[in-house]
């Protein structure tokens, strides 16, 4: 009885170890901000605050977060380059059943942000929370390049 009850278990705990495995392989390689679709997943009343700005701030913003690239490496190490040439490295590690992705800064600082897709060709984060914060982009559309 407990032989078989330790089998059914066992086998229950198998896909679960396999899907987590695949995410962080799905993970490896090199992303980039898909600004058109990430634009798609800001929230109405925040698509309101972004349509009135100007022409020359949207295309700065535009310009900086299309600029970005993430390489997520297979020994758990990252680089992110940002459109200004700036670079930034550290450890990323999956979470919570691997539905967070967890970024740690060489520079101390974490972020820990909610994988909602994640699929050969899309990424999809929810980096901010908390629903009444300012920030404009709540969600990143992360593609190949």
């Amino acid at each position: 009885m407990h032989k078989t009850l330790f089998i059914i278990i066992s086998l229950l705990a198998i896909p679960r170890l396999t899907c987590g495995q695949d995410r962080g392989q799905l993970l490896i390689g090199q992303w980039q901000i898909d600004f058109e679709e990430t634009l798609n997943l800001v929230a109405p009343a925040r698509r309101a605050q972004y349509d009135s700005l100007n022409a020359a701030a949207k295309e700065e913003m535009q310009a900086n977060m299309a600029g970005q690239r993430f390489q997520f490496r297979a020994d758990q190490s990252f680089s992110a380059s940002m459109a200004n040439s700036q670079t930034y490295a550290g450890t990323w590690a999956l979470a919570e059943e691997h539905t967070r992705l967890v970024l740690t800064y060489k520079q101390g600082v974490q972020f820990n942000q909610t994988i909602e897709t994640l699929e050969p060709e899309v990424l999809v984060l929810q980096v901010v929370e908390d629903e009444n914060s300012p920030a404009l982009f709540h969600y990143l559309y992360l593609t190949r390049p």
